[in-house]
């Protein structure tokens, strides 16, 4: 799973390892989702939503233990250019956390 997966360096890792694995992409942008996973073939799927919201993470978190038994890997790409530090804490920091947080009994951790 790659948070922020439909540009930049989300995309480049999405391009990599859908090569030989699944991947679910998870970014704001449908229409940009939907141009990397025509890119990236049978192996991608996308959910397209918004993690620096609370209602995003959790319409997110449900769509991925709904439709996924596990992941073996999280890459969080997904981030904002934050005004002041405390943006920076809840969008960048805080969003990422409570996405593992919510779907942690499905990662792959040991």
């Amino acid at each position: 799973m790659i948070t922020g997966g439909s540009s930049g360096v989300g995309l480049a890792i999405a391009r990599n390892l859908a090569k030989d694995n699944k991947i679910i992409l998870v970014g704001r942008n449908e229409n940009k989702l939907q141009l990397a996973q025509n890119e990236l073939g049978e192996n991608s799927s996308y959910y397209a939503d918004d993690l620096s919201t609370i209602s995003g993470r959790k319409r997110v978190a449900d769509f991925i233990l709904t439709n996924t038994d596990h992941i073996d890997v999280l890459i969080h790409s997904t981030g904002i250019y934050p005004t002041n530090s405390q943006d920076n804490i809840d969008n960048n920091l805080l969003s990422h956390y409570y996405l593992i947080m919510s779907i942690l009994k499905i990662l792959n951790v040991k």
